[in-house]
């Protein structure tokens, strides 16, 4: 397993400061709180415990989430 980044090894990497790291970060858990927190997203995760870690990628996630 790779090692977790700091926000100052991926503002060099993507060329941006650590403070816009921060930003996008916050954003992106916020969108995925959002997500996650609807009845749909819940029952979707939840019948992903059942399946076998070899199950095809299709079988994953039947419904598409839209992040915005």
């Amino acid at each position: 397993e790779k090692d977790a980044a700091t926000l100052h090894e991926l503002a060099d990497e993507f060329k941006v400061s650590a403070e816009r790291i921060r930003q996008l970060e916050a954003k992106a858990l916020e969108k995925m709180r959002k997500v996650l927190g609807t009845p749909a997203a819940l029952r979707a995760v939840r019948s992903l415990r059942s399946l076998p870690a070899d199950a095809p990628r299709e079988t994953l996630l039947p419904v598409r989430f839209r992040l915005r």
